[in-house]
């Protein structure tokens, strides 16, 4: 969906399975502990026919999707499947930051609970629309950020992108 920073796709290629993990091996570093940038592109693990990486970026940003995807053998060549999805840390420092936006407005609620003379709607507006921009930002930068890592993807695997995923249910 458009508003949700969630999405999944999936590219077609006619490299072979074995081709397709030996090319992302090569364009993915493993974790490290240390803050050391080497010189592939993503950062993650690839273990088998899965994967679950995120694009190394020379800054830190809670807005950098991680990626997780599968590779599936087909005749001939190879289907991987991607879902793409905001980090557990960035949703957090989310909520934290809307969480500490909210204080002056509930701050201004209960004055004005306890005194209804007391004029509101300027705070709660001015938190809505604080809160409404920090949303829009931080989606604008997550599907800047995927669009990237799918224009990646099919230029490294020599692929098509053949389905998003806005039209499945369930999973």
């Amino acid at each position: 969906m458009l508003l949700l920073p969630y999405e999944r796709f999936t590219i077609e290629t006619d490299l072979s399975p074995e081709e397709v993990r030996q090319r992302l091996a090569d364009a993915i570093e493993p974790r490290r502990w240390l803050f050391f940038y080497g010189y592939k592109p993503y950062r993650g693990k690839l273990d088998g026919d899965r994967f679950r990486i995120y694009r190394i970026s020379y800054f830190r940003h809670p807005f950098r999707p991680i990626i997780h995807g599968e590779i599936i053998s087909r005749y001939p060549g190879t289907t991987i499947n991607m879902t793409v999805r905001p980090s557990f840390v960035g949703i957090g420092a989310g909520i934290v930051f809307l969480g500490i936006l909210a204080i002056p407005p509930l701050t201004a609620l209960y004055d004005w609970l306890i005194s209804p003379s007391r004029p509101i709607m300027g705070t709660l507006a001015s938190f809505g629309l604080i809160a409404l921009l920090f949303f829009g930002v931080s989606l604008v930068a997550f599907k800047v950020e995927t669009a990237q890592s799918r224009k990646f993807f099919r230029k490294l695997l020599e692929a098509k992108e053949v389905g998003t995923g806005k039209s499945e249910t369930g999973n």
